[in-house]
């Protein structure tokens, strides 16, 4: 990895620290489910760490590779949110009187669910979708999905998985499971 690239990487793990130090000191005004959706997100970032990893795994073996990958986004997500809120900590009831401040928080932490919500959504239109096109609308460009490319089954998967968590209350982790292992079965199937 070059130089100018292992900068680019370390600022992005400072930002993307300073962004869930954000919502962590800003936070009492938003739901668990909120929380929940933050965390989630920085799983699939340790995931990612863990493919980019895998795929260019060098002279290691690609799961050694995929985990030291997995490891080090994981680390470099968590610990500067951590020094932050140990550093900011003593200071945060000052700063949440402090009008502007405390509307400077919560501009950040809509731009942060902002960011939460455009990455669902990228995710579900290319996981619904085989076939996703960019269409340009002035100096807009935005994600369209080929409608004929439909994905039936990860439709019924989702909409599965969202009545079980929503209106049956199943657990998360008991859901992600099985929702993991027929997405796997059916994977298995059509290949």
């Amino acid at each position: 990895m070059t130089a100018a690239r292992m900068r680019v990487v370390v600022l992005a793990a400072l930002v993307w620290g300073a962004a869930v130090t954000a919502l962590v000191l800003s936070s009492d005004h938003l739901e668990a489910r909120v929380l929940w959706a933050i965390f989630g997100t920085i799983l699939v970032l340790s995931f990612v760490g863990y493919y980019a990893a895998h795929q260019q795994a060098g002279a290691l073996s690609p799961l050694i590779a995929g985990s030291l990958g997995a490891l080090f986004v994981t680390w470099v997500t968590f610990v500067p949110s951590f020094i932050w809120i140990f550093l900011g900590a003593p200071y945060i009831e000052r700063l949440r009187k402090n009008r502007y401040l405390s509307a400077m928080l919560a501009t950040v932490t809509a731009a942060v669910v902002g960011v939460i919500a455009n990455l669902a959504l990228w995710f579900a239109l290319h996981v619904l979708f085989g076939e996703v096109r960019e269409v340009s609308a002035g100096v807009a460009t935005f994600a369209w999905p080929a409608w004929q490319s439909i994905n039936p089954a990860a439709i019924a998967l989702s909409l599965a998985a969202g009545l079980a968590l929503l209106h049956w209350r199943v657990n998360l982790v008991r859901v992600l499971l099985a929702t993991g292992a027929v997405g796997y079965l059916l994977q298995g199937a059509t290949s």
